[in-house]
């Protein structure tokens, strides 16, 4: 029999996490997808059993080779033979019977993978179903002081309602009618030097006395630092020299764009059964030249740059315009994507569902966004609609 432990959340299960991440990221990089952190302890004040369980997304499992089984024992992570779950690899880390980190290998985008994440994040989302939670398990732990298997087992129904009730919000509540995708890195494999343009914008508005020298640029994207500037006083004549700068970089930047994979085809089954349009930061002038040079201009209703914009994403402005345009479209009939937490903020201050293409949902949980759901690929989306 083994005990169990059920400790008040400790802060430090999250930078356990990342340590571990980058790790196994370094030591499987060639099948590695995506790395997330699941179970309690990566929900932010619930008590858990001291265990970091991480969870790796891989292509298929038959990916897996003894390269990487050796590779991960070389950092402590035991390969675990567990027939009865054949749709999972399981590795065990640490000096405890049942080990102190969990690492949990499954097909990117399965039916494990999705359900690990809707009950990660629905707890995330829903502080008083998190606190349920941690009653149930303190009072598991009574009853199962030292018998781990039991206790494991007596969750299970809590741990599927919970599920099931995070697979009913993720359901849009009204069919499908409308899709607003960001441009850059979404749709198109942008080459805009955003970094650049972000230097360049702060150097130009620190030198006219506008921004401090130690504003932490870190913290800002280009949009956020030119609407920090018009909050501190920018003037009409400044404002257009910090457009035509980020117009510079925009035109520079869609010289040779490409699409991302398989976005026309997609498009293409898209076109015509529902309203599509564009919201992006950048001018109407870039987008309009790099849609029509990759072909995919005339498969949207509408396309809205930051010149139809009172303020730019993370700013709803470009979000509320598309639905003035499209007043028969309720907010809860559109979906929105795009890469970046700006995106997924503007969108969900609008009302409006948005999926995340690529990027890690723990950045836009840090940012306060929460996403649908992640996509790894454009196509994913036919799924959502």
């Amino acid at each position: 029999m083994e005990q169990v432990t059920i400790n008040d959340y400790n802060p430090e299960w999250k930078s356990e996490f990342i340590h571990e991440k980058e790790r196994i990221s370094n030591a499987i990089p060639d099948i590695a997808i995506q790395i997330e952190h699941i179970g309690s302890t990566s929900v932010p004040g619930l008590a858990a059993k001291p265990l970091i369980d991480m969870m790796v997304g891989v292509k298929d499992l038959s990916l897996i080779s003894s390269v990487h089984k050796e590779r991960l024992a070389a950092m402590g992570y035991e390969f675990v033979d567990h027939p009865d779950f054949p749709e999972r690899r399981f590795f065990r880390k640490g000096q405890r019977r049942a080990g102190t980190h969990h690492l949990h290998i499954y097909r990117y985008g399965g039916e494990q993978w999705i359900s690990n994440l809707l009950f990660r994040d629905y707890l995330i989302d829903h502080p008083e179903e998190a606190a349920a939670y941690g009653d149930l398990k303190r009072n598991l732990q009574e009853q199962y002081p030292q018998d781990r298997v039991s206790y494991t087992k007596a969750k299970a129904p809590y741990i599927q309602h919970v599920i099931q009730k995070a697979q009913q919000a993720a359901k849009p509540t009204s069919l499908i009618q409308g899709i607003i995708f960001d441009m850059d890195n979404t749709l198109l494999q942008s080459r805009i030097d955003f970094a650049a343009m972000k230097a360049d914008i702060f150097n130009y508005l620190h030198t006219s006395g506008i921004v401090p020298a130690d504003l932490p640029l870190s913290v800002h994207t280009c949009a956020t630092l030119i609407e920090y500037g018009k909050q501190s006083g920018l003037s009409d004549e400044q404002e257009r020299v910090v457009w035509e700068i980020a117009a510079k970089h925009e035109l520079l930047g869609m010289e040779g764009a490409g699409l991302e994979p398989d976005v026309e085809p997609m498009l293409k089954r898209l076109y015509q059964k529902y309203t599509l349009a564009i919201v992006t930061n950048n001018s109407i002038d870039a987008a309009n030249e790099a849609l029509h040079k990759t072909g995919i201009h005339g498969y949207f209703d509408l396309i809205v740059g930051r010149e139809q914009m009172s303020a730019l994403k993370p700013s709803p402005s470009g979000f509320h315009y598309v639905l003035k345009q499209f007043p028969q479209i309720a907010p809860d009939a559109w979906l929105s994507v795009g890469d970046s937490w700006i995106d997924g903020k503007a969108s969900t201050e609008a009302g409006i569902r948005f999926i995340c293409y690529q990027t890690n949902l723990e950045i836009m949980h840090e940012r306060g966004v929460t996403a649908l759901a992640r996509i790894e690929t454009i196509p994913d989306l036919i799924s959502f609609i």
